[in-house]
């Protein structure tokens, strides 16, 4: 077992890859956007994460790139505080610990792995079960036999739905969604995250590195037969 796909270049997908190719396999990652996915939303790297990017030698990279959110505001309708968080509470972690914007995480992952093939604009269509291996079919027509396909391409993984039955797992819907976009920093806000809840919705809106823009999240509840996860949820 040698020759290995890799679907999906988020934050799995690329460390996959380095462990992959630093134990000697040859692994190929692909990705059905046609470049690497900036902004989504903050992530932690803690606990076990921690030690995982020490020994693949990003962690002042990644320390780099932290959050610095210095204020964080609980306001009602008509914008009055109505607590406010410490930084630390607020996502600027002390310690080892760090949050950071996913698509630097990304980015910094990527950076890991210039010697192994990545193929954006791709996906796959069908998936072949063989003695000897994985026969793929891309979408692009082309054909290749891989030893091991590595489903890395997220909740809704498409690899998930080729390879198995709906009857083989279980999804868990938990009843609530969520849209991040970025936006120009209209409240003017600096190092500061103001939030918002009402009626099971809420609203995040944060301005970090750049004073001139901001990103917002949406969250609600809905019902899981009368919504779905893309178009719809828009």
């Amino acid at each position: 077992m040698n020759k290995i796909l890799v679907v999906g270049a988020s934050i799995a997908g690329p460390v996959v890859c380095y462990w992959l190719k630093k134990i000697g396999f040859k692994p190929t990652l692909i990705e059905k956007n046609d470049q690497i996915r900036k902004g989504g939303y903050a992530v932690d790297i803690l606990g076990i994460a921690i030690e995982v990017v020490k020994k693949m030698g990003v962690l002042e990279a990644i320390a780099a790139q932290r959050t610095s959110i210095q204020r964080s505001r609980h306001v009602d309708a008509l914008g009055y505080t109505l607590r406010e968080d410490e930084p630390e509470t607020a996502g600027f972690r002390l310690g080892e610990d760090v949050e950071m914007s996913r698509g630097d995480l990304v980015q910094i992952f990527m950076d890991l792995i210039p010697d192994v093939p990545c193929h954006f604009a791709q996906s796959i269509v069908e998936l072949d079960q063989q003695q000897d291996g994985v026969v793929v079919t891309f979408a692009d027509g082309s054909i290749e036999c891989y030893d091991l396909v590595i489903g890395a391409d997220g909740l809704h993984s498409k690899t998930r739905r080729l390879a198995f039955l709906d009857s083989d797992y279980t999804k868990v819907d938990l009843g609530a969604c969520i849209g991040v976009a970025n936006i120009p920093n209209v409240l003017n806000i600096d190092h500061e995250e103001v939030l918002f809840e009402a009626h099971n919705k809420s609203i995040h809106y944060v301005s970090d590195r750049d004073p001139n823009m901001a990103q917002v999240g949406f969250m609600f509840r809905s019902d899981k037969h009368s919504i779905g996860h893309a178009e719809a949820q828009k």
